[in-house]
């Protein structure tokens, strides 16, 4: 049996002082089952569905700015993922230590 892959289309975005805030409605998903991969302006999400045995959801989603991937949060309640990804300034000179 093939597992039926539901796109996620939405997601609603605002930016607040240096982070960004994402909410995705992902209904009838479990917390367990959501994994995100982010990348520098855009990310993955993939989750399983609780009502359907064979179907997944997975979304892909550009971001208006450079994010700091490593420092991305997140919370899950009532089928309601919200993502906290700290605004990353490319101009910003990075310390580089030397070994």
């Amino acid at each position: 049996m093939e597992t039926e892959v539901v796109k996620i289309f939405s997601m609603d975005y605002n930016e607040q002082e240096e982070t960004l805030k994402v909410e995705v409605p992902i209904p009838f998903a479990k917390k367990e089952t959501i994994d995100v991969e982010v990348y520098t302006d855009w990310f993955v999400l993939r989750a399983m569905r609780t009502d359907k045995e064979d179907a997944d959801y997975l979304g892909t989603f550009n971001l208006c700015c450079s994010v700091d991937g490593e420092k991305v949060t997140g919370t899950f309640e009532d089928g309601l993922l919200k993502l906290s990804f700290p605004l990353d300034d490319p101009m910003r000179p990075k310390q580089v230590t030397i070994t």
